[in-house]
């Protein structure tokens, strides 16, 4: 093994480990077929010290598993952040536009998945974006405005269909 590498029972044990730190909601580290490091990603509540988790981590690392990690591989996000200039607003239902029936964004261990329903008439369709990266916030995964040009475009195509 190289010097940078885990077994699955250390990568398990270290991801519990991270996970139990304060502040941490959750945690995934990527390796990659032989189980060279490729990266930590962490999750941390909002208000969390981001900076102590990452050094903890680090250190961690190299203390429990003898890898020396560079800064890059770990990726801290605070769970709830966003763009600052995000704007909520109720969406007014005009005849002839889409309307979401739901929008869903879970995020675990295993990543973070955003789903969009829409229906416009009697038509419905569904459309879902994810990501592996856990660091990656939940506004970076949800592209609604992607998923509804998907959505108009099909509609489209059923309409000249049918």
């Amino acid at each position: 093994m190289n010097p940078k590498s885990l077994t699955a029972e250390q990568r398990e044990r270290a991801e519990d480990r991270f996970s139990r730190l304060p502040g941490v909601i959750a945690c995934r580290i990527r390796t990659d077929a032989s189980g060279g490091l490729l990266d930590v990603q962490v999750e941390v509540a909002a208000g969390a010290d981001a900076d102590a988790v990452s050094h903890e981590v680090e250190s961690a690392l190299k203390r429990d598993f003898g890898l020396a990690v560079d800064a890059g591989q770990i990726q801290v996000t605070a769970a709830g952040k966003g763009p600052d200039d995000v704007e909520e607003f109720p969406i007014l239902e005009f005849a002839g536009r889409f309307a979401f029936g739901s929008v869903n964004v879970v995020s675990s261990r295993d990543g973070t998945r955003a789903e969009v329903e829409l229906s416009r008439e009697m038509v419905s369709a569904f459309g879902a974006s994810s990501t592996e990266n856990i660091a990656t916030p939940a506004w970076g995964v949800v592209d609604l405005v992607g998923i509804v040009e998907r959505q108009r475009a099909d509609w489209r195509r059923q309409s000249a269909a049918g």
